[in-house]
């Protein structure tokens, strides 16, 4: 035997790309420290390896790239102010008070508030002062080219000689700055921040990049968005993912002498929703008409394209208006005039979002082998009939931006990335609004999958490492059922990210930690616990739990508990399900699921629930409405809202919170956040439907936490486990502050 090397056997195996032994399906490789030297079909033909790990029904496949990301701003939201699906500003105050309410940090990071839809603009600079009295807040619109600060650090800036700063009727500044001035925050900003609050933000993006089986990083440096210091910080570190930095000034000498790559966010125009994207025909944004900023001249630009071709550097604009795409292009032609067509397709050259090309800028694109560096998740964000690119362009233009069909069909590459913290990372989430694009300009699943694993090792030119073969080095995920398979590979487990050879999250093993929306996990592949944890006194929110020091439940169990979760005895149900979360079998996130599941499905829980713990996809009629937005809206969110409960729950003066109208659920769980005792559902006007379900999602989830739940309305939880919730006359006997305790994760969890 060979020392070192082991062999994985899985299910399965996609190799993805070219260079892939041809035969039958593959379903193992070897690796030898950082590389990839064998890949199969048979494991009994293998080579001598010194340890043969079986995977069960585990798949192996290339781990994701995330093409472009702001890592830190990333990890300081996780920490932060999530703003994301805020209603109104008054919500977003809302939000950030009861922030500050909870944690102490000088410095409050908020993060994708979206005035698209409100009734009014963004929170002023005195009202978020008022929310957050001696704290320095930045609040980042969910495209980054805008931002909302607190009246100290306006006040610090030199607005008169900004531009971007919005002023109200009588020219004084409101707080809400763009671009320039956005950019001038920022950098003010960033200097009050302590460092190990900034290495704290980045340690937590690696940690979530590699749960969610992203290999690599391609970070996004930029003067105004994170500095050279947070930069350097990044390309010299150690980080459990690999990370890749560009740096976005015109001067290519100075990324090179910071050891970062030419460009990548450099703007050389702003953003559809804060109205600077560079068009051609003038648009809508709000009551104002343009056709949006260039930031650069055109020598600028070609400039700096002919230098990093001629230094043979791979380099990256940010273009997103058909006239900024224009910019890039000819600035690009101009390189390949002078030093030849040649050098710059080896070059691999990037154009960030490429969100309104034109079908002969495209074509133009695919000649000079400039790579399409897209968010897909921007058309699931912003797309469709009724979106914001249908607001500023119309229908027929919001139908084919982001085109990706365009490129594919052109032979662009591409490479997919988030550009979080515009929108989360989410891989999968990416390939899966590829497939779904809301203007029927996507592309199949394989090559949505190629574009975020492939594509992004294409354009930063690392032939080595991608596709899994002989040679490559060993960069993989290993994924709970075949992503080719599954109808929605969102509902996708990430059992283990290997980079380079090391396990950077999760195990390679038959028993591998399955990742549930965060941080909770469930059964190994063989239907047994994952995990035997000796465990004495814990307790799951609202659910008390006595376990014997070694436990030992099988899927079996699982079935029981949801059943049980179906009948009358709630008690019994509760302690069930805690019994099997505390055991290992089922994660907390998942016995929330399946209270959520039980409201919104009656007996279709029982299976699905089992299935899921077993490890197999629910049937294909459930991975519908219900279910998906059970998942989506159940456990992810419900989930924070239970680790919070830790510290909130039990605070004294908590009242008894009304909820009505389609907000119900977001606000339920805010409420609990805060450390309501009690949920009134009271039906808004013509609350139907949809409703109705939201007040089911809203008695499941308050169940899950011992909340009482109050109805104003029977028949609207009618249905809910335990039966309809009482009268709000009966809540009285209830209201007593609760305690809620999050138990400490097993050794092996990502936290």
């Amino acid at each position: 035997m060979t020392p070192g090397r082991r062999l994985l056997v899985g299910a399965g195996l996609h190799a993805l790309g070219d260079g892939v032994p041809a035969g039958p399906p593959l379903r193992a490789l070897i690796i030898d420290g950082d590389r990839i030297v064998w890949v199969g079909a048979d494991p009994a033909a293998a080579p001598p390896a010194a340890e043969c790990i079986d995977l069960g029904g585990a798949w192996i496949t290339p781990a994701f790239v995330d093409a472009h990301v702001h890592a830190t701003a990333t990890g300081l939201a996780e920490t932060g102010v999530d703003l994301a699906g805020a209603g109104s500003a008054a919500e977003c105050l809302d939000r950030l008070r009861r922030h500050v309410d909870d944690n102490e940090d000088r410095v409050v990071y908020g993060a994708r508030w979206d005035d698209f839809a409100w009734p009014s603009g963004p929170p002023s600079a005195a009202e978020v002062g008022a929310c957050a009295p001696g704290r320095t807040v930045m609040l980042r619109r969910v495209d980054g080219h805008s931002c909302v600060v607190d009246p100290v650090t306006l006040g610090r800036l030199p607005l008169d000689r900004l531009d971007g700063v919005d002023r109200d009727a009588d020219g004084r500044p409101t707080g809400w700055l763009r671009e320039a001035a956005s950019e001038a925050a920022q950098i003010f900003v960033r200097t009050l921040v302590p460092p190990d609050q900034f290495h704290a933000a980045r340690t937590a993006a690696c940690r979530r990049a590699a749960a969610l089986g992203i290999a690599s990083l391609h970070e996004m440096g930029h003067p105004g968005l994170s500095g050279l210091d947070d930069a350097v910080a990044w390309a010299t570190g150690d980080w459990l993912v690999e990370v890749l930095t560009w740096w976005a000034v015109l001067d290519p000498d100075e990324a090179a002498a910071h050891g970062l790559r030419p460009g990548g966010d450099l703007f050389l125009d702003g953003s559809i929703g804060s109205g600077t994207a560079a068009t051609r025909a003038p648009y809508s944004c709000g009551e104002r008409t343009t056709t949006g900023e260039l930031f650069n001249s055109d020598d600028e630009v070609a400039a700096f394209f002919t230098a990093c071709t001629r230094g043979g550097r791979g380099a990256g604009v940010h273009a997103i208006g058909d006239r900024a795409i224009e910019q890039a292009l000819v600035a690009i032609e101009a390189a390949a005039d002078t030093i030849g067509s040649a050098a710059v397709r080896a070059c691999r050259h990037r154009v960030e979002h490429v969100e309104l090309p034109t079908p002969g800028q495209v074509g133009r694109m695919a000649a000079l082998g400039i790579v399409a560096s897209v968010q897909p998740a921007f058309d699931a964000e912003w797309g469709g009939d009724d979106g914001l690119y249908a607001a500023r362009f119309g229908r027929d233009t919001a139908r084919v931006s982001n085109p990706l069909a365009w490129f594919a069909e052109a032979g662009v590459a591409m490479a997919f990335g988030s550009d979080s913290t515009v929108t989360p990372m989410d891989p999968w989430g990416g390939v899966v609004a590829a497939e779904r694009h809301l203007g029927d300009a996507g592309v199949d699943r394989r090559t949505a999958w190629a574009a975020a694993t492939l594509g992004g090792r294409h354009v930063a030119g690392q032939d080595d490492v991608g596709a899994l073969r002989p040679g490559g080095r060993a960069d993989f995920a290993v994924w709970s059922a075949d992503p080719l398979a599954v109808e929605d590979p969102r509902v996708l487990d990430c059992l283990a990210t290997v980079v380079g050879g090391r396990t950077v999250f999760g195990r390679l093993s038959r028993e591998s930690p399955r990742l549930v929306r965060g941080d909770s996990h469930d059964l190994g592949g063989d239907g047994r616990a994952a995990t035997r944890h000796g465990i004495a006194g814990m307790s799951v929110p609202g659910i008390p739990v006595t376990q014997p020091a070694v436990a030992d439940v099988t899927t079996a169990a699982v079935q029981r508990a949801v059943a049980r979760l179906l009948g009358t005895d709630t008690p019994g149900a509760q302690a069930a399900v805690g019994a099997a979360a505390a055991a290992g079998v089922i994660g907390h996130g998942i016995a929330l699921l399946a209270l959520v599941v039980a409201a919104r499905r009656g007996t279709d829980a029982t299976g699905a629930l089992a299935l899921m713990a077993a490890g197999e996809p629910p049937p294909r009629s459930w991975s519908e409405y219900e279910l998906r937005a059970a998942a989506a809206e159940g456990a992810e969110e419900a989930a924070a809202a239970l680790r919070g409960l830790g510290r909130a729950a039990a605070r004294p003066g908590a009242a008894v919170v009304t909820l009505t109208g389609e907000e119900t659920p977001a606000r339920a769980v805010d409420a609990l956040r805060a450390g309501a005792r009690g949920l009134v559902v009271a039906p808004a006007d013509g609350m139907e439907g949809a409703g109705r379900i939201d007040a089911r999602w809203v008695a499941g989830l308050a169940a899950a936490v011992g909340v009482p739940v109050a109805d104003d309305a029977p028949s609207m939880t009618s249905g809910t486990r335990g039966g309809t919730a009482p009268p709000l006359a009966r809540l009285a006997p209830y209201l007593d502050p609760f305690e809620a305790h999050w138990p400490a994760a097993p050794p092996h969890a990502d936290r």
